[in-house]
C-alpha cells in the first residue's frame, strides 16, 4: 500500500514536471533555468566550504598573565621617604633663643658660624652649617640658614634666593609675584618647600625650606661649592648627592625668643687720679681731712678738678673719688 502511494507521487511529479520543463517549444528556455539553478546552488556550497589552508582546529586559548607594571616613586615621594625615615643618632642640637629656631645638624660636621650681614644684604643674620674636610661627596657641602627681618622684608618672594630671570623688577599686580604653587606643605614637618623648577619663565631654578613668624623669616638652603653647575633638576640632584639636607630640613622649629637684657656698659673714667686721698672702709677714695670744710680755693680763679678728693664749690667732682652727700650733696648737683 505505502508503495502505490509513493508510486503515484512519483508519477504526478513527473508529469507535471515534464510538462511543465520539458515542453520543446521551452526546451531552450527550461534547460538553462536548470543550469541557473544548479550552478548557483554549487556557488554556494562552494564559498561556505573553507579551504585547508583556512581551515584552523579549535584549540583552547590560555592567556598568559601579563607582567604586572610597578610605578616608579616620585621625587617628591622619595624626599617623603627620606624626612620619614631619618636616622639622627650622633646628630647635634643647634639652638638660638636670639632669633627663636633649632635644627639638627651631622655630628661630624664643623662647628655652626655666624654671619653678620655685609653691606646691601637683604637678611639680617646667616648661619653657616658645613661638612668637615674638602673630600665630602657630591658638590654639596652644606646648608645656610638666612634670617631676615619680616620689618624689611615682607614676603618671602622678596628674599635673596629667590632669584628673577633678566633681572627684572616684578610690579605689585606680575603674576610673577604669585608663587603659591611653588609652596608644598609637609604633613609631619613645620617648614615649607619651596621649589621653583628649571624652565620658570619668571625665576632661576631654586630649592629650599621656609618658615614664617610674626618677627622673622628664616630660609635653610643647600651650598653648592664654588664653581659648581646642579644638574637638570635640583630634587633629584640633592636626593643623589646631599639626601641628608632633607633630613636637616625636617628638624627646622621655632622655639621661644628669649633676648637678654643688654646692660649698659660703664663709661671708662679718664680723670687723673687724685694726688692725696684716705680710703674709707668700703675702699673707696674720700678726703683725708675729717673736719674739711668747703671753700673756694685761693690758689686758682677759675673753676678746675678737684686733686684731693676734697671738694670745694670752685671745683669740678674727680669721677675716682667718693664725696659723701651729706657733706658735698649740694657741689654734685
Amino acid at each position: 500500500m505505502e508503495k502505490n502511494i509513493f508510486k503515484d507521487y512519483f508519477e504526478k511529479g513527473k508529469k507535471y514536471f515534464c510538462k511543465f520543463f520539458l515542453q520543446r517549444k521551452n526546451l531552450e528556455r527550461d534547460v538553462l533555468s536548470i543550469f541557473c539553478i544548479i550552478f548557483v546552488s554549487w556557488l554556494v556550497v562552494a564559498v561556505n566550504i573553507p579551504k585547508k589552508s583556512e581551515y584552523i582546529p579549535h584549540v583552547s586559548v590560555v592567556e598568559e598573565p601579563q607582567a604586572e607594571t610597578i610605578a616608579l616613586p616620585s621625587d617628591d615621594e622619595k624626599i617623603a621617604a627620606v624626612q620619614n625615615e631619618a636616622n639622627f643618632d650622633g646628630w647635634k642640637d643647634y639652638k638660638n633663643e636670639w632669633y627663636g629656631f633649632e635644627i639638627k645638624y651631622p655630628g661630624d660636621w664643623k662647628t655652626p658660624i655666624l654671619k653678620k650681614a655685609a653691606h646691601g644684604s637683604k637678611w639680617a643674620q646667616k648661619y653657616e652649617f658645613r661638612k668637615a674636610g674638602t673630600e665630602a661627596s657630591g658638590h654639596f657641602f652644606g646648608y645656610d640658614i638666612l634670617v631676615y627681618d619680616i620689618k624689611k622684608i615682607k614676603n618671602v618672594e622678596d628674599t635673596e634666593e629667590f632669584v628673577k630671570k633678566n633681572g627684572e623688577d616684578f610690579s605689585e599686580e606680575s603674576s610673577c609675584r604669585q608663587i603659591t604653587g611653588h609652596l608644598l606643605e609637609n604633613e609631619n614637618f613645620p617648614a615649607e618647600r619651596v621649589y621653583i623648577p628649571s624652565g620658570d619663565i619668571c625665576y632661576q631654578s631654586i630649592l629650599f625650606y621656609n618658615l614664617v613668624r610674626d618677627e622673622y623669616i628664616y630660609n635653610v638652603v643647600p651650598v653648592l661649592e664654588k664653581d659648581a653647575q646642579t644638574g637638570g633638576d635640583l630634587r633629584s640632584d640633592l636626593l643623589e648627592n646631599f639626601p641628608e639636607f632633607f633630613s636637616a630640613a625636617s628638624t627646622l622649629n621655632l622655639i621661644k625668643i628669649k633676648k637678654p637684657k643688654v646692660v649698659p656698659v660703664k663709661p671708662r673714667i679718664t680723670a687723673p687720679m687724685p694726688y692725696v686721698y684716705d680710703k674709707d672702709s668700703q675702699g673707696r677714695r674720700v678726703c683725708n681731712h675729717k673736719n674739711d670744710h668747703p671753700s673756694k680755693s685761693d690758689k686758682n680763679k677759675k673753676k678746675h678738678l678737684d686733686m684731693e678728693c676734697c671738694l670745694d664749690p670752685d671745683e669740678y667732682p674727680n669721677p675716682n673719688c667718693y664725696y659723701p652727700p651729706s657733706k658735698y650733696g649740694k657741689y654734685l648737683k
